[in-house]
């Protein structure tokens, strides 16, 4: 009976560890994303200006 806890407990730990790692990598992935999209807005502008 309770080893059957045990490994349920386990199961909600291991997915919630499985959730965070995700969310924080997607979190990083957007983060990228929305900097080289400022970095590259602004190199844009730059070269229009020297033109």
């Amino acid at each position: 009976m309770w080893l059957r806890w045990l490994w349920r407990w386990l199961w909600v730990w291991w997915l919630r560890r499985w959730m965070w790692v995700w969310w924080l990598r997607m979190w990083v992935w957007w983060l990228r994303m929305w900097m080289w999209r400022m970095l590259l807005t602004h190199w844009k502008i730059k070269v229009f200006r020297k033109n």
